[in-house]
This record gives C-alpha cells, sequence and structure tokens, in this order.
C-alpha cells in the first residue's frame, strides 16, 4: 500500500514534551512517527515507576502510530521496552579528547552491549551521525564523516542495530549529504532527521529553506535507494512540525 510522503515524516518533540501529553499531541495532529527524549524533568526515565507505566502501557494506542525515543543514556533502555518504543536514538559517546582510536573502540563495545541488551527486549537502537565541532572544541563528536558512521554500522553485529541519518549534521561536513545516501547501507536505514543549517555553518536546527540544505535532491537521493522508513523533523517549536512535512513533500516533488 502507497503511503504519501507526508504521512512519512514524523516529528521530534524532544526534551519539553512529557510523554503522555506528547502521545496526545501528536495524535491530534495525525502525526504517525513521534520521537520523544526522555532523559529530563517529568520525562527522565527514572520517573517511570511502575504505576505510571502500567497507565502508559494501558493507554489506547492510537492506529498507526510508532513511538520512540532520543536518549542519552544506555540504562533507558529497559524502561524504553516497557513504555511500547520501537526504536532508541543513541550516539556514540566518550566525547572528550583528540585521541581518536581508543575513543572509537570504546564507543563500538558499548554500542554492542546496548544493541545485545536492547534486542532481547524488541526495541531497535538507531545510531545517529552527529555533527562536527570547530578543530579547536574539548568535545569531538562521532560519527560525523561517513568513514567514522561505516565503522560502527558494519561492526555491530545485530539485526536491531540500524542507522538513523541526520541530514543537516551531514550538510555541516566535507562528505555533504551526497556521501552519505552514497555510502550508507540502506537497507538498513529506518530514520533520515530533517533540519536545516547553513553549509559548513554551525549546529543548527532551523525550519527548512531549499537556500541552504537542499531539499529536494536530499529527497531525491535518498526516496531513490528504495527505503521504507520515515523522515523525523527535529527543528522547533514542535507546533511548526506538522504544516512543515507537507511543505517538505512538495520540494520532494
Amino acid at each position: 500500500m502507497h503511503v504519501a510522503l507526508s504521512d512519512r515524516i514524523g516529528v521530534d518533540l524532544s526534551r519539553p514534551a512529557r510523554l503522555e501529553g506528547g502521545i496526545v499531541w501528536a495524535t491530534a495532529h495525525g502525526v504517525q512517527y513521534t520521537d520523544i527524549q526522555l532523559d529530563t524533568e517529568e520525562s527522565a526515565f527514572t520517573q517511570f515507576d511502575d504505576a505510571r507505566t502500567t497507565r502508559v502501557r494501558a493507554a489506547p494506542e492510537p492506529d498507526g502510530m510508532h513511538l520512540g525515543f532520543h536518549t542519552l543514556s544506555a540504562e533507558s533502555v529497559t524502561d524504553y521496552s516497557r513504555l511500547r518504543s520501537e526504536w532508541a536514538v543513541l550516539h556514540v559517546g566518550y566525547l572528550f579528547t583528540s585521541v581518536v582510536k581508543p575513543r572509537m573502540q570504546a564507543g563500538l563495545d558499548r554500542l554492542q552491549r546496548i544493541a545485545n541488551y536492547a534486542g532481547k527486549r524488541g526495541v531497535h537502537i538507531l545510531l545517529e551521525n552527529l555533527n562536527k565541532e570547530p578543530t579547536l572544541a574539548e568535545v569531538h563528536y562521532h560519527a560525523h564523516i561517513v568513514e567514522e558512521s561505516l565503522f560502527y554500522y558494519e561492526r555491530v553485529g545485530t539485526q536491531t542495530f540500524w542507522p538513523s541519518f541526520t541530514a543537516n549534521h551531514a550538510h555541516l561536513g566535507p562528505q555533504e549529504v551526497a556521501g552519505f545516501v552514497y555510502a550508507l547501507p540502506w537497507e538498513s536505514v529506518t530514520q533520515v532527521r530533517l533540519a536545516d543549517c547553513f553549509r559548513n555553518g554551525h549546529n543548527q536546527y532551523l525550519p527548512p529553506n531549499p537556500e541552504k540544505l537542499d531539499f529536494p535532491n536530499t529527497f531525491h537521493g535518498t526516496e531513490a535507494t528504495g527505503i521504507i522508513s520515515h523522515y523525523m523533523n527535529a527543528f522547533g517549536p514542535p507546533a511548526n512540525m506538522p504544516a512543515a512535512r507537507d511543505t517538505l513533500a512538495t520540494m520532494a516533488e
């Protein structure tokens, strides 16, 4: 069955959202794919005791809704599986120092442990490619170029570990969106994250503007791979993102 592109574009509600309210909001706006970050305030995973978890699980699940979480913590994977999450978007971790190889190996070991643990609980782990950092910054994100991304994608040996491609992060790097589209294992990509930013600029999450990131060519490249995954609007505020789904779908035509 054909699904309109606009219906495959979800909304990342990020940190401010309370899980219960986020589900209600997404349902009211006809959003079928929703990311919520459950690491802070009322939505920190430590706030989900048995009683609250039971209430979340007992609430009617809207038809066609797919829910995932964006997390900084591996410990929360257990709670995510209890909350009917289908996926958890993670980062490699180990962001400090310019000593690259030991950090990459430590990140790989961590991701393998998490993916194995999550797979037993029915949660898919999505690894996001990140933005570059200024040369003199203390933090050095992995993975922000194609080679770093493939290092992890090719070595975590589990069927529950998939790429999450963040187009605006790729737009900041030397290989641009096209380099990632050419190199990623698209048979495994399950999410493409969307926001705008200036080429070779700083990491920003701006509303889509084809004068910055080339969204038409981005969609042409990702759709040509035959992916059946979803997209995720990841720019704020949330109130602006449902309508942007139609704008982006028009750009893809």
